[in-house]
């Protein structure tokens, strides 16, 4: 709620002093950097010890963008705008990886078990009492995305900053 409340006043006041506006849908960042609680960073954590762990929701789906290709979307809303010749208002929504949690960990576990040298296992244990949301994915394909070299760098510097 406070985000659209925020949005539709940047909104108004942009069109009332005739500026132009452009909004950056995110959607879940990965990448170096990213907060250790989350579900990469644990896991990296705890191959690293020899602990396997356990994935209990599977089947949840999000879109999954590099830090650096959300960067990257940023810099082009920042242009968009600044060239724009008249005002206007323009909306980005960057995607990339759209994956279920098992498939988003069985593509980073490919590039970790790489950079470690050695075989890396989890369970799934799923949780019966989760309830799977709606899909929540943006439409806008990151560039990089079509790029193959550019989408295994990623995947295996992010292995690389995570084994260290």
């Amino acid at each position: 709620l406070s985000k659209k409340m925020v949005w539709e006043t940047y909104q108004y006041f942009s069109q009332a002093e005739k500026l132009s506006i452009a909004k950056v849908w995110i959607p879940n960042p990965i990448g170096p950097l990213e907060n250790e609680d989350r579900l990469l960073p644990i896991f990296a954590k705890m191959w690293k010890k020899g602990e396997t762990p356990k994935l209990t929701v599977p089947r949840l789906v999000y879109d999954h963008v590099p830090a650096e290709w959300l960067a990257n979307s940023y810099v082009k809303a920042v242009e968009d705008i600044l060239g724009a010749t008249t005002p206007t208002e323009k909306h980005y929504r960057p995607s990339a990886f759209v994956l279920s949690n098992e498939e988003l960990v069985n593509r980073f576990k490919g590039a970790l078990e790489k950079s470690l040298g050695k075989k890396l296992e989890y369970n799934i244990s799923e949780d019966p009492n989760f309830k799977l949301g709606a899909l929540r994915k943006n439409s806008d394909t990151c560039p990089e995305l079509k790029d193959e070299k550019l989408v295994n760098e990623f995947w295996d510097s992010y292995a690389n900053y995570l084994s260290t």
